[in-house]
């Protein structure tokens, strides 16, 4: 394993409940703003959370989380 492996395994339940809190943050039905301003602030975390996790061991999770974030702005 390498140490970025070693890192998200043993902080993973950390790592995701922090991903989701910040999702839940920013995609909050009171906050006023339009769809378009929320998925670009989306997007730009998304695409930095990505490109940190995007090689771990299952892409089922992100599969996972894509569809829930998919829910979550309808």
């Amino acid at each position: 394993m390498t140490q970025l492996e070693n890192y998200v395994e043993c902080h993973r339940d950390r790592i995701i409940g922090a991903f989701l809190s910040q999702i839940l943050q920013q995609t909050k039905r009171n906050r006023g703003l339009p769809l378009l301003s929320v998925v670009s602030e989306l997007r730009s975390y998304l695409l930095g959370w990505r490109g940190y996790f995007g090689f771990c061991q299952t892409p089922s999770v992100l599969w996972d989380f894509d569809s829930w974030i998919h829910r979550r702005l309808r």
